[in-house]
C-alpha cells in the first residue's frame, strides 16, 4: 500500500511538473509568436516607407512640368515623333533602329505639350505622333538654326 501512496504522488508530481512545462511551452511559443508578428509588423512598415518614399521621389519627378530634359523629333515610319526625355540617349535606344532623329532641343514636359498643342491638328494617334507637315517640319528646320550644338545629324 504505502508503495501505491509512493507512486501517486510521483504521478502526481510529473503531472504537476508535465503542466507547468507544458504552460511554459506555451507561453514561450505566444511570445515567440509575438516578436514573430512585431518583426514583420516593422519589416512590413519599413518596406512600405521605402516603397512610399520611392514613389513620391518617382511622382515627384514624373509630375514636374519644369524639369529639365530634351525634347526630340523622331522619323519612325511614315510618322514623326515628338517626345520629351530626360535620359535622351536611353531613350532614342528604345526605338526601331531605322528610326531617324530629326531634331533635338532643350526643353521640359511643359514645353512639350505645347508643341503637341502647336500640332494637334496632325496628330494621327496617341498624344506625340504626327503625321508629316509643312508645319512641323517648317519647326523643325528652325530648330536646327536655333540649337545647331544639339542637331549635328
Amino acid at each position: 500500500m504505502w508503495f501505491k501512496v509512493e507512486l501517486n504522488k510521483h504521478i502526481e508530481e510529473d503531472h504537476r511538473v508535465h503542466e507547468r512545462l507544458r504552460d511554459e511551452a506555451i507561453e514561450r511559443q505566444a511570445k515567440l509568436e509575438e516578436n514573430v508578428e512585431y518583426i514583420r509588423a516593422k519589416q512590413d512598415e519599413a518596406l512600405m516607407e521605402e516603397w512610399r518614399k520611392t514613389f513620391e521621389a518617382e511622382e515627384r519627378l514624373a509630375t514636374s512640368k519644369t524639369r529639365p530634359g530634351h525634347i526630340y523629333y523622331l522619323q519612325v515610319g511614315a510618322l514623326i515623333k515628338i517626345g520629351f526625355s530626360s535620359t535622351l540617349d536611353e531613350r532614342l535606344r528604345a526605338y526601331p533602329p531605322d528610326s531617324k532623329v530629326l531634331a533635338v532641343h532643350p526643353g521640359t514636359p511643359e514645353l512639350e505639350q505645347s508643341i503637341h498643342r502647336k500640332f494637334f491638328n496632325h496628330l494621327s494617334h496617341g498624344r506625340e505622333w504626327f503625321t508629316p507637315s509643312p508645319e512641323i517640319d517648317q519647326h523643325i528646320q528652325e530648330v536646327h538654326k536655333q540649337f545647331p550644338q544639339h542637331n549635328k545629324i
